[in-house]
């Protein structure tokens, strides 16, 4: 397979890796009270338990717009925009530059930021961290979404490389 088929083959990959882990659970908040009865009762009349949260990427964004709040809506724009909208735009690029053949420099400023793309993981992490000892039981649990979107960053920068090396080697 010659490289411009390895570079749609991860482009694929990366876009749909990116749209499981923008849409499905990135993580999951059980908060219990500790109370054995409470707990019970709460799980048989909520019918889950009490204070189980499946919040993914997406789901996440609009809690913080719709919770209204200069710092909610400045959070959730953030989080927006470096996971969602930047992620997209990057994709687009990406394509293009492939199927016009240009545009080097573009593909080099893209990977350079691409890192950023992994400010999801990174909050969870201290989510997750941060709730570890929490009082009563209370705890976060990663995702299936964490994985698929750390996936797709991986993916993402494998075929910024791989694109870079075509551009490269059609240059020379």
């Amino acid at each position: 397979m010659n490289l411009g088929k390895w570079f749609v083959v991860l482009w694929i990959s990366t876009v749909i890796s990116f749209i499981f882990g923008v849409f499905m659970p990135a993580f999951t908040m059980n908060i219990t009270v500790g109370s054995f009865f409470f707990d019970a009762v709460a799980n048989s009349l909520l019918g889950g338990g009490f204070g189980i949260n499946k919040i993914s990427i997406i789901s996440s964004v609009y809690k913080l717009v719709s919770a209204g709040g200069a710092s909610n809506i400045a959070l959730g724009v953030i989080i927006a925009s470096f996971s969602v909208i930047f992620p997209i735009v990057k994709y687009i690029l990406l394509m293009r530059s492939f199927v016009k053949r240009s545009e080097p420099e573009l593909v080099k400023r893209l990977l350079n930021i691409s890192k950023w793309s992994m400010l999801d993981v990174f909050v969870i992490g201290i989510l997750v961290v941060g709730f570890k000892d929490f009082p009563g039981g209370s705890r976060i649990v990663p995702g299936i979404g964490v994985y698929f979107f750390a996936g797709s960053v991986v993916l993402s920068l494998f075929s910024h490389k791989l694109l870079q090396n075509i551009l490269q080697n059609e240059t020379k």
